[in-house]
């Protein structure tokens, strides 16, 4: 009685789901997901979370996946998470999910991280310890597994789900991943080393991994201009004029009305600096993990024997450079291992005229941008010392470039 219930209940909502495919296909397919579909990851542990999408789930758009969810939870064979959408081909979002469920509508600000752990079954969700706190990111287990789940930017689900095609140590493993009402989500291992400080020098190994995946997309990043923000001139502009700005204005109290003043001028004379924006559009591009500091790199430890390379949520295009700016200076072992790196991949080191152009450049723009925010992290000390590493870099930066310009070949018109 209960199976015949089970399968009539099933061929009325195939019928539905027949009429409302019909409906997409003369409503024709829409750019955007609606927010109650979860995507499913084909590499995840969990049984009910892979793919599993039915002969014609083949056009972009899963019409009959919600039918084939309810069969097999009827069945008894699949966990029912709710109304899920296959991992597509063409990588996009199913559009025949009309249902919302409760644990994929709007979450609470003091709830972001519960929804993931409700859909997975996880337990003992708790914060999670060092680093810099976060209400979206929580410690829990996972059938016998110590995991993270983290409320992430769109940015960072679209990098982790591009490593999983890769076989590079130090990048996080995505375990399971989904869009809901609360935003993108993320389930990763859970590693327990200890960052290195918020002023230290990631290990040079860490530069190495970096430049074997700079190398990687290298002139590739087109797939990703629609998920990870360029850094181009704009940027540069937005970055000093706003968000450098702010921070100062944050750690006035910290670093006094002179250092104030004399950041605040810096911040403005490179923002008008028409040369030093332009500059962004004259690097090649790759992608980047975009605030390569010392808290975003977990350090080994007696069950971690790697460092890892986390927090994705900056990711960004642009100058390889731009990272490992971040931490270590260009005449340095970090800076050599990158190229390093680079050079495994790609079968030679870079351009080390346009690495060194590159790295004065970044170090300036990150310097300058961040100095404010040190000084309230850290000291006014260290904030004094991104001031002084600013203006010391865009002089090289200007040595440089002229350098560069005055030996372009000159071509004649005839």
């Amino acid at each position: 009685m209960v199976r015949r219930s089970a399968l009539t209940f099933s061929s009325r909502l195939g019928a539905a789901a027949a009429i409302l495919s019909g409906w997409v296909a003369f409503r024709g397919p829409s750019p955007w997901p609606p927010p109650w579909c979860v995507r499913n990851q084909p590499d995840s542990p969990a049984p009910f979370l892979r793919g599993g999408s039915p002969p014609l789930c083949r056009t972009g758009y899963c019409f009959l996946h919600l039918v084939y969810v309810v069969r097999d939870a009827a069945g008894g064979a699949r966990r029912d998470v709710g109304w899920g959408a296959a991992e597509l081909p063409s990588w996009r979002y199913c559009v025949a999910c009309p249902w919302r469920r409760g644990h994929d509508g709007p979450v609470a600000e003091h709830d972001r991280g519960s929804a993931p752990v409700r859909l997975l079954g996880l337990s003992h969700p708790r914060p999670l310890a060092g680093g810099v706190a976060s209400p979206s990111v929580v410690r829990a287990d996972w059938s016998g597994r110590d995991v993270v789940v983290k409320r992430t930017s769109p940015a960072e689900l679209a990098v982790l789900r591009l490593f999983a095609d890769l076989d590079e140590p130090m990048l996080p493993r995505l375990l399971a991943s989904g869009v809901d009402g609360g935003g993108p989500w993320i389930v990763i291992p859970f590693h327990d080393g200890r960052a290195v400080d918020l002023m230290g020098e990631p290990p040079a190994e860490v530069h190495h991994r970096m430049g074997r995946l700079h190398a990687r997309f290298h002139g590739r990043t087109d797939r990703l201009a629609d998920a990870l923000e360029v850094i181009d001139p704009a940027f540069v502009r937005r970055g000093l004029a706003e968000f450098g700005t702010e921070q100062l204005r944050r750690a006035r109290d910290v670093i006094g009305e002179s250092l104030y003043a004399r950041g605040c001028r810096l911040l403005a004379a490179l923002a008008d600096d028409e040369a030093f924006c332009a500059a962004a559009d004259g690097f090649d591009r790759t992608l980047l993990h975009g605030d390569l500091y010392g808290l975003n790199v977990l350090q080994p430890s007696g069950r971690e024997p790697l460092p890892l390379i986390i927090d994705w949520g900056a990711a960004r295009i642009g100058p390889a450079m731009f990272d490992v700016a971040m931490t270590t200076g260009y005449d340095s072992a970090g800076r050599r291992a990158h190229d390093r790196g680079w050079a495994e991949i790609s079968g030679a080191e870079p351009d080390p005229e346009e690495n060194e152009l590159a790295h004065a450049w970044s170090t300036a723009l990150i310097s300058a941008m961040f100095a404010g925010t040190v000084a309230a992290r850290s000291s006014a000390a260290d904030g004094e010392q991104l001031i002084i590493a600013a203006e010391d870099s865009v002089q090289r930066f200007r040595r440089l470039h002229a350098v560069r310009q005055t030996s372009a070949p000159c071509v004649s018109g005839s």
